[in-house]
């Protein structure tokens, strides 16, 4: 081929007829990549083996199937389609410091790898199966795809293993802008990744499947001084399916991650929607979250399964919180279903100081329902409404709604929790509905909620003090709401493990009992219409 300015043409290296795909390898042990480029554009791989001598972790960073650096100029517009890739001692696919326009695998493809169908194969890598840094020094822009790949067994260097990383180094320009994960599936990598960035403007990791990774997707803002400055704005989790096999030596840690490093730069225009997370076998596993966000100010949490989670004493479905010195504000969390997990939701209100919206969420927890840590909300306004919550703690110490007992309402916040069915799977749950902040200094309102099978005497807690019914409604709190009525859920499952399982039925004391709460919509994305239903699901 020939290459001009005016009219690139790729060179490219393919097989052509029938058979399997020929191979390019290094056969012994030698600190080179198989395919090393500098500076190099406008090539494509295709139908291609590529091997290096051993998948053993190689300190020097070169044992990889391409590596391609920017010394001379900066790489771009390359495609690999249909190749193997396998058997490096660091990466599969490496571009430094800076790359645009790289297209790794099947840019139209509808639907996700399979183990038997997808484009590229990358696997016993020691290291990465896709590295991708940086940028176009000119633009900023990276428009780096990675479509329809089938990447597993990355065992890492003892620290770090990734499926796919977007990332940048010091010698990078800057961070990419416009990331694409899609479509891939990525499996085995214990250590650590299934799949991330370490910093990113419009960064999109959707539609994959991820299997038996410590962490499946993490999209962070890295704040090293030494890297070019933080970006972590417009993170796209969306439709990915994340797996535990369970009955493993994996150390599980969380499913989603989306946060930012720094105390000052937050997280903006985050999405994390529609995704679903659940464990094969449920395990004994603690410290494990679902989906995790801090420093955030604009966050999306939407849509979301969370099923068969570990049995240990978990960090929540859906947990926010932060590092010393940052916050969150401006955080939706709503119509997400969550079964069988311990905690459903931990809310760290120490680290909030904006406006956090949580409703239309179906939560079926093994402990709390919603637990509200610490110390204070310190301002905005906290609004809990319509979501139908069961707790199948007995035990009188979690609970549907859970302040932690030093939780502090400040003088700049406002808590209103309304419309909520909170409730136990049981008769026999001797434990409180909801106990409140331990201080009052702002605003809080309790009101048109639903309580039922506690047999409790006293099961409403506010600053620091029991209430049975009639003393809580002497305080103002559900002066409208219905004290230990049965909802009458369908449960058509019969376990309260799908969400059609809390619909109301016809007749429902829950129907038409609520107050307008704003909420315009229901766990189904229905209307609420007239006088609203209590809890996640409007009768129809």
């Amino acid at each position: 081929g020939v290459q001009t300015s005016a009219l690139p043409i790729s060179i490219t290296t393919t097989a052509y007829g029938t058979g399997a795909n020929p191979i390019i390898k290094i056969a012994t042990d030698h600190d080179f990549p198989v395919v090393y480029a500098d500076g190099k554009s406008y090539l494509t791989w295709s139908n291609v083996e590529y091997s290096h001598f051993t998948a053993v972790h190689d300190a020097s960073h070169t044992q990889t199937a391409f590596f391609v650096e920017d010394a001379a100029a900066t790489p771009h517009d390359w495609t690999f389609t249909g190749n193997i890739i396998h058997n490096c001692g660091y990466d599969g696919i490496r571009f430094d410091d800076n790359c645009y326009n790289i297209t790794i695998g099947d840019v139209t493809a509808q639907t996700t790898a399979t183990t038997t169908n997808y484009s590229n194969k990358i696997y016993d890598c020691s290291y990465a199966g896709i590295e991708l840094y940086g940028c176009d020094p000119a633009t900023d822009l990276a428009n780096n795809k990675v479509y329809y790949n089938y990447i597993y067994n990355i065992a890492g260097d003892g620290t770090n293993a990734y499926g796919i990383t977007f990332s940048a180094n010091p010698d990078s320009h800057d961070w990419p802008e416009y990331i694409y994960a899609r479509y891939n599936r990525v499996e085995n990598i214990p250590l650590w990744t299934g799949m991330g960035t370490h910093g990113a403007s419009y960064a999109y990791f959707q539609n994959n499947f991820i299997r038996n990774c410590r962490m499946g997707i993490v999209a962070f803002g890295n704040d090293e001084v030494s890297y070019p400055a933080i970006k972590c704005d417009h993170f796209y989790v969306e439709n990915n399916t994340i797996v535990q096999p369970g009955a493993s030596a994996v150390a599980y840690t969380k499913a989603i991650q989306v946060s930012s490093e720094s105390a000052v730069t937050r997280v903006t225009f985050g999405y994390i929607n529609d995704n679903i997370i659940y464990w094969e076998v449920r395990e004994a596993e603690a410290a494990t979250y679902g989906v995790q966000v801090y420093a955030v100010d604009g966050m999306t949490i939407d849509g979301n399964s969370f099923t068969s989670g570990p049995t240990g004493t978990t960090n929540g479905a859906i947990n926010v919180e932060a590092h010393a010195g940052q916050s969150t504000k401006n955080l939706t969390i709503t119509n997400n279903f969550i079964a069988n997990w311990d905690s459903g939701m931990d809310i760290y209100t120490t680290d909030i100081d904006g406006n956090v919206a949580i409703h239309s969420n179906i939560i079926h927890s093994g402990g709390d329902g919603i637990w509200l840590a610490s110390e204070v909300l310190d301002a905005g306004t906290m609004t809990i409404y319509n979501n139908t919550i069961m707790s199948d703690h007995n035990a009188n110490s979690r609970y549907p709604i859970r302040f932690s007992a030093t939780a502090n309402l400040a003088a700049g916040g406002t808590i209103n929790i309304k419309d909520n069915i909170l409730c136990y799977g049981t008769a026999a749950a001797t434990g409180l509905y909801i106990q409140g902040p331990n201080t009052l200094g702002g605003t809080l309102a309790i009101d048109n909620n639903l309580y039922w099978q506690s047999s409790y005497a006293t099961p409403y807690k506010i600053t620091g003090s029991e209430h049975a019914w009639a003393a809580w409604n002497v305080h103002s709190y559900d002066v409208s709401g219905l004290n230990n009525t049965s909802p009458t859920f369908t449960n058509g499952g019969g376990s309260y493990l799908i969400a059609s399982d809390f619909a109301l039925v016809a007749g429902s004391p829950a129907i038409n009992a609520g107050a307008n709460t704003g909420v315009t919509t229901d766990y189904y994305g229905n209307a609420r219409v007239g006088n609203y239903d209590m809890g996640a699901i409007e009768k129809q």
